[in-house]
């Protein structure tokens, strides 16, 4: 049942995402969902580092809408 509640997670999240007038909800939504998937597998202890690729896939949604919308440039200002 949990499987079912985390794949429409992240199905409502990529819609969110994907449309225009949402796109920061839906950007913090899977931030939050590869976040929690990097704990997840870093928590398992398995070999190797697979909690790595939802960290960077996370990092670059971030970044990538940072460059691209406005409103997320104003809303964390990098200013020295």
């Amino acid at each position: 049942m949990e499987t079912c509640f985390l794949g429409a997670y992240l199905l409502l999240s990529t819609a969110l995402y994907i449309y225009s007038k949402t796109i920061l909800l839906g950007m913090l939504f899977l931030a939050a969902y590869l976040g929690a998937a990097a704990a997840i597998a870093y928590r398992a202890g398995t070999t190797g580092h697979p909690y790595l690729f939802p960290i960077l896939f996370a990092v670059s949604i971030v970044i990538a809408e940072f460059v691209r919308n406005r409103k997320v440039r104003t809303m964390v200002p990098f200013t020295t």
